[in-house]
């Protein structure tokens, strides 16, 4: 769904206790604002993003939608398709393929048995926040791309960005 070609197929010491605290107070600031779901009628999926992200038209084949934020600099892009790697863990490595490929640096990557994120550098510099989920053979994915200055902003956003990634019930 979204344009850039190097994103196409998301015991405790004191400093850990600080990070929490203020991860915890980004996320109470970012959970004071309104949020909207977006529900995508063709693949199921729901992607919540907040207010101040402007809708633009849904894709012509229904897979998803962009979102910006001009106030910010900021895009998000959320689509759904079918899984045709033979598995998620493969789907996972051609996405970081191309990435890289794309000129984009990945600093930070997670996985589980149904989920993957990447993230890094766009390559303009840009950070970018990649997360998808599975679900009976579809994907749901967003990808959110800011500028580092909004670095501290967008922590909490995204993380409740990729809490609220899901398929409906």
């Amino acid at each position: 769904m979204t344009n850039k070609s190097w994103a196409q197929p998301a015991g405790l010491g004191v400093v850990s206790l600080l990070v929490l605290v203020v991860l915890w107070a980004g996320m109470a600031r970012a959970g004071q604002v309104a949020w909207l779901e977006y529900s995508n009628a063709r693949f199921g999926y729901i992607f919540f993003h907040p207010v101040y992200f402007e809708p633009q038209p849904e894709a012509d084949n229904g897979d998803g939608r962009r979102f910006l934020a001009p106030e910010y600099e900021a895009e998000a892009s959320a689509w759904g398709s079918v899984l045709l790697a033979p598995s998620l863990e493969n789907e996972f490595q051609q996405v970081q393929g191309y990435l890289i490929q794309g000129g984009a640096s990945v600093t930070y990557s997670s996985k589980g048995e149904d989920w993957f994120v990447l993230s890094g550098y766009a390559p303009d510099g840009r950070i970018y926040y990649r997360r998808t989920i599975l679900q009976d053979g579809m994907l749901a994915s967003f990808i959110l791309t800011y500028p580092e200055v909004h670095k501290n902003f967008f922590a909490p956003v995204v993380e409740l960005m990729a809490m609220h990634l899901r398929f409906a019930e």
